[in-house]
């Protein structure tokens, strides 16, 4: 995968507040972002152009976000998903394995420090 200046980001939560927060935190780094408030539009988006990175609420109305990795990296292997949850993370982690996901985060532990980290194992290769 070539280098870019900017990756596209897709950030899947039902939380309007929480969204809005992590759209500021990502557009001050080297991403676009995009949001969607539920999987439904989330899976819209995608076919309309792919993202690089999709951080996505594991507990949502309708479809869950585990659903929505399982069906985004069908689409596209070489997305990464981030899933994020407000509850405990041993509740959903071996579901969250499963579904393409490469990593599971409690909301009150994503920091620009671990968004970096898991960005710099499994974002593009670089050469």
């Amino acid at each position: 995968m070539a280098l870019r200046d900017q990756y596209r980001v897709l950030v899947v939560e039902d939380d309007p507040d929480i969204r809005r927060i992590l759209q500021l935190f990502l557009t001050e780094r080297d991403f676009t972002v995009t949001t969607a408030d539920r999987a439904a539009t989330a899976l819209d988006l995608m076919s309309q152009a792919p993202v690089d990175l999709i951080l996505s609420d594991v507990r949502m109305p309708g479809m869950s976000g585990i659903e929505t990795a399982r069906r985004l990296t069908a689409r596209d292997a070489s997305t990464v998903v981030v899933l994020v949850t407000s509850g405990e993370c041993s509740d959903v982690s071996r579901t969250a394995r499963t579904c393409g996901a490469v990593a599971l985060l409690a909301k009150q532990n994503l920091n620009p420090s671990v968004l970096r980290g898991i960005w710099s194992i499994h974002g593009p290769v670089t050469s």
